[in-house]
Formats: C-alpha cells, structure tokens, sequence
C-alpha cells in the first residue's frame, strides 16, 4: 500500500510524496496537461497541450541529471525511474526520484542573511564544476541512439540537431522576434523618423538596430567546445539542511550547453531578491 501527498505544485509541475510501506519515501515529479481552452471559469497555473514537446523536456532533464550524477560531484536526487509515454496511466510524461530532506533555500536564507558568505563558498565550486562538463553543440541533452550514449537537440525543436557554433545560437534567438524586425522595416520603408515616431514605434524600432548590430557582431563567432550550464539555479531550487549546507541542486528543465558570451551562475538569483538586503556583499 502505498500513501501519497501532495509537495508542492508550481507553473508546470506537480511534486507528490510517495511513501512505501517499508518507510522509504520517493517524490514523483509530473508535468500536468493544461486545461481545454473551453474551460475558462477558473485558475489554472499553467500546464502543456503537446504530449511530445514535453515528454522530451523531461527526457532531457533526466538525461542531464544522470550525467550530473555521473561526472561530477554536484549533489542531484537520484533518479528511480520514469515513464514518458501518453499511455502511462497518468495522463503526462513523469519521473521518479528521492526524497531530499531538506528545505529550499528561500526560507534559511530569509532567517539568516549571514549564511551568505558560506552559500557563495558552496555554490561557486558547484556552478563550475558544472561548466566542466562540455559539448561540441549548443543545445539540450538527451539520451543517445546507442545505449550509454548522448546526443544534442536544439532548444526550439527538440527534433532538430543542437547548433554548431555560437553565431547559430544567436540568430535563431534573435529570429525568434522576426514579427518586430518585419514590423521595424515596414515603419523604415514608411518614412518615419525618430522624431517623429511615438513610444511603440521607438521601441521597435530601437530593437531593430539592436537586432542588426547584433548579427554583424555576432560573424566569425566561437565554435566549441560549449560548457554546460543549468540555468535556473535561483532560491527555489537549492535544498539545504539547518547550517545551510548544500543538499541537492533540482529543477535541470531548462538546463543545457551554451556559448560562454551568455553563461551566467545567476547569483543574483540565489542572493539578491527584491526583499533581502546585506551591507558590504558587494
């Protein structure tokens, strides 16, 4: 017999506590489905409508723990198992892992600014040692054809290959807002100039210059090899224990190789939110 609760539910998952009747104890991890578009009296926190867009995500980030696992000592929850196909019996791809026990970081951290100094100790090292692990691409990790095997899959497509070279990375980032370059090139042909535009129009034509400038900058740009980088460490996804030593780092869904330009540890994530405030950190 099993017994199960409820841990936390967020904009894309739900975490449920399952308890075996031998005491231990794992957390099942599930993306939930959104709701028909139909169904609008009421709140939803979010979910996904493509059953395989997002049986990948949790491919790649039970692809990337394992390697974490493997290569490093950063502390991840192991993994149990998981299921990712539509007929699994629950409705959404899943994974299965261990209990850390522990608390995120918020909570301490919140009680106790002057653990900083000892977090920063701890985190630098780890966010490193992640970067130590490095691919020739640019993209997610995701099990390989072979067994024991990894390949690369581009962010957007998750079928597609990872990019070869940082210039790649970057204009596919910038095509992403191609409606406000069109938009941008339609005021150009126009006659508008700056004077005379209004706010809407300055802003889109601002990012357009941007845009431009950035893929001159951008030619001849780095080939790899490309660090890995999880790219969500923020207070929510450190767990710790009571003296504020580091359990486990969660949450590898957007996690992923990049050029070094735009790699960030995000330590302002973990020691700057809007309400903490310490004098002499700087």
């Amino acid at each position: 017999m099993l017994q199960e609760e409820i841990v936390n539910a967020g904009g894309q998952h739900v975490i449920l506590k399952i308890r075996f009747v031998d005491g231990v104890v794992w957390l099942a991890r599930i993306r939930f489905p959104q709701c028909p578009a139909s169904v609008v009296d009421h709140d939803c926190v979010g979910g996904f409508r493509d059953y395989a867009t997002e049986a990948k995500i949790m491919e790649c980030e039970i692809a990337t723990m394992q390697l974490i696992a493997s290569k490093t000592q950063v502390p991840v929850p192991r993994g149990f198992g998981y299921d990712l196909g539509p007929n699994n019996g629950i409705g959404s791809p899943c994974m299965f892992m261990e209990m850390v026990e522990g608390e995120t970081l918020e909570n301490p951290i919140r009680k106790r600014g002057n653990q900083v100094r000892h977090l920063l100790d701890q985190m630098v090292p780890l966010a490193f040692e992640i970067s130590t692990i490095k691919f020739d691409g640019i993209g997610r990790v995701q099990f390989g054809k072979l067994p024991n095997t990894l390949d690369l899959v581009s962010y957007n497509e998750l079928s597609a290959p990872s990019f070869d070279n940082a210039s790649q990375y970057l204009e596919n980032r910038l095509d992403c807002s191609r409606a406000s370059t069109e938009l941008s090139e339609m005021l150009d042909r126009s006659g508008h100039g700056w004077r005379e535009a209004d706010v809407r129009q300055k802003q889109i034509m601002a990012k357009s210059i941007y845009q431009r400038a950035t893929r001159q900058l951008t030619k001849g740009a780095q080939r790899g090899p490309f660090l890995l980088q999880h790219m969500d460490i923020n207070q929510q996804n450190v767990i710790v224990d009571s003296a504020c030593n580091v359990l486990a780092i969660i949450d590898w869904e957007h996690s992923g190789t990049r050029p070094y330009k735009v790699v960030d540890i995000y330590s302002s994530k973990l020691f700057r939110q809007s309400w903490q405030c310490w004098e002499g950190l700087d």
